[in-house]
């Protein structure tokens, strides 16, 4: 007999299947963005290289990377776009100062899994693979073209200081402001 008999039961053990499986970031180094370790988290920051939102926020990952280096937190960042080769996002990467591991997402499986829309949009991940946490940095942006001087609110800090003090989130899921997703071929 055919081992999936059922769609749910097969989608779950697909997304299984993709919670544990490793992926190669630009360096050739293997990851589980989906299966942090206990007492781990993770944050998917979703971008394209020619978004000037995305782009615009580079200081600020910079900054949220650092503040968390020492708190059990890993930043991936995962080009979404499916035209965008290792050598253009190693090229972003240099131009804007990015560190942390990038992931290139020409399938859409870690956008699938996390749900995001647009770019920058992040995901914290905790062990077990639940996304406790999907939506904007911050609320610098209120809408496309309409920044504030500085952000009023931090949400993704405040969602990653929840998690790492042993709390449930408070706010899940908020809206991001960017670009859109490419779509697939």
């Amino acid at each position: 007999p055919h081992f999936c008999q059922g769609l749910l039961f097969c989608g779950m053990l697909r997304v299984l299947s993709l919670a544990r499986s490793h992926r190669t970031d630009l360096s050739g180094d293997a990851h589980t963005p989906l299966s942090p370790d206990q007492g781990d988290v993770h944050v998917l920051v979703f971008l394209t290289t020619d978004c000037p939102i995305a782009n615009a926020y580079a200081p600020t990952i910079h900054g949220l990377v650092s503040e968390f280096a020492e708190r059990r937190t890993e930043f991936f960042l995962v080009h979404v776009d499916p035209d965008v080769t290792a050598e253009v996002a190693r090229a972003h990467a240099e131009d804007y100062g990015h560190q942390s591991p990038a992931l290139l997402d020409h399938e859409h499986q870690l956008v699938g899994y996390a749900g995001a829309t647009v770019t920058p949009e992040v995901a914290v991940i905790v062990p077990g693979g639940e996304v406790v946490y999907r939506g904007r940095i911050d609320n610098w942006y209120g809408d496309l073209g309409k920044k504030r001087p500085k952000p009023t609110r931090h949400e993704l800090r405040d969602a990653l200081d929840a998690v790492l003090a042993g709390e449930e989130v408070s706010v899940p899921r908020t809206e991001a402001v960017g670009c859109y997703v490419p779509d697939l071929r």
